[in-house]
């Protein structure tokens, strides 16, 4: 990330870029020797590491009046995910909504003033920790794993599209619907389902309804081409070259139901964390002793490190990851 920020910007900008992510470095550091306070720690970490990362996405304000830009609010009398809420603020003066700027330069668009996200809603998004949550309440699976993407071309017409394979004994397993899956998954109106030759027999696949055509060469399109998925594939970094260090996901949604794109979805819930511990560290406590104990515990020691390099590959406009161990 540091050689992209000199790579990218100049001047005092990147002086600016720099320093906020030897920050965010030492406090994600911290965060790995403090047990108690590390939400909090990694909260403030991911915070000075979006600053630079908008920045080097192309905004240009200034960062000296950046506000975390969401709330945690209780809407309830008990503990529960289902009693908190986070809220997008209202902004004062010049200030600037690094959550807001965050989802605009990573192309989701701007989440207005006082939208809401429920804890519960956003604990439903993390794949990690996904069957501790599905444990404490007896909740429906709500991921897919992808088991390939594919890219597919007509040569003759200059054209080329993307199939998402899905093993049937995936979803059959839960009782999951194969429209089922396009429409949770927030494909519906972009792909559909297909049973051609070229889709494994344990498989069934989803082909893009729009494809891209290309010029001279396939591979100058590949970014116009993958956009789409940016929102409805959730991912998680793995050391297998073989998965090129990526495992896909579709999260399926109920259509009345709102959610947040991954990345933000784990800023908004980690925020709500550190919150607890910096206000309200007793009920914090008290959370993690209740039946979404396990899943907070793993939250905080395994999504961090998922961020990080979610947060590099934003970055870099490529993939990163660790290289796996020989």
């Amino acid at each position: 990330m540091s050689g992209r920020i000199t790579d990218r910007l100049g001047g005092a900008e990147r002086d600016e870029a720099l320093a906020f992510l030897d920050q965010a470095q030492r406090f994600y550091a911290a965060a790995g020797a403090e047990d108690l306070a590390n939400p909090l720690l990694y909260y403030y970490s991911f915070l000075n590491l979006a600053k630079p990362l908008i920045r080097a996405l192309g905004f240009g304000g200034s960062l000296e009046v950046a506000v975390h830009g969401l709330s945690n609010k209780r809407i309830g009398e008990g503990s529960s995910p289902k009693d908190f809420e986070v809220k997008v603020q209202h902004l004062h003066g010049e200030q600037v909504n690094v959550f807001v700027e965050l989802s605009d330069k990573l192309g989701f668009g701007r989440p207005a003033p006082g939208t809401s996200y429920n804890i519960e809603e956003l604990m439903v998004e993390m794949v990690v920790g996904h069957r501790l949550w599905r444990e404490a309440t007896q909740g429906r699976e709500r991921f897919v794993p992808i088991a390939d993407v594919e890219i597919l071309q007509d040569a003759t017409a200059s054209e080329m599209w993307i199939r998402l394979l899905v093993e049937r004994e995936d979803v059959d397993r839960f009782g999951i619907g194969h429209t089922q899956t396009l429409r949770e998954g927030r494909l519906i109106d972009d792909f559909r389902l297909v049973k051609e030759e070229g889709v494994p027999a344990e498989c069934f696949g989803m082909e893009q309804l729009s494809a891209i055509n290309y010029g001279h060469r396939p591979s100058d399109k590949l970014p116009d081409l993958v956009a789409p998925l940016r929102e409805p594939l959730w991912r998680i970094v793995t050391s297998d070259p073989e998965r090129s260090y990526r495992k896909y996901y579709l999260h399926l949604t109920p259509p009345e139901v709102p959610r947040l794109p991954q990345l933000l979805a784990l800023w908004a819930l980690l925020f709500h964390y550190g919150s607890m511990v910096r206000y309200q560290p007793h009920v914090f406590a008290a959370m993690t002793r209740e039946r979404h104990g396990a899943f907070i515990r793993e939250f905080v020691a395994a999504q961090p490190e998922q961020m990080l390099y979610l947060f590099a590959s934003e970055m870099c406009e490529r993939e990163v990851a660790k290289p796996a161990i020989a």
